[in-house]
């Protein structure tokens, strides 16, 4: 069963900005794209802490939202996931704890 995370971008600097997730389950990200421009396909990416890649992949457009699926479990820690739209221009970036 995967656990679908809501990621956030937070401005203000309220906290660490991170989404916090649990260890274990595959990931269901989700990110709100009503403020995004409009594109045809999105892609996002999981990196470490330290800027390596441990994940990419296509993302889903629906209604609202924009969503991907992380079939492998991530270890404790931070990791940002970057939001790319089509012509691979990064859109968002967001950070993401694995407790």
């Amino acid at each position: 069963q995967a656990s679908t995370v809501k990621l956030t971008a937070l401005v203000g600097g309220e906290g660490d900005g991170a989404t916090r997730a649990p260890v274990g389950p595959p990931l269901d990200l989700v990110i709100d794209r009503t403020d995004l421009p409009t594109s045809l396909a999105y892609r996002l990416e999981v990196v470490s802490s330290s800027g390596r890649q441990i994940w990419s992949g296509a993302a889903q457009i629906a209604d609202q939202n924009i969503s991907a699926h992380v079939p492998n479990p991530l270890r404790p820690g931070m990791y940002w996931v970057r939001l790319y739209s089509s012509g691979d221009q990064l859109r968002r970036e967001f950070g993401l704890h694995i407790e």
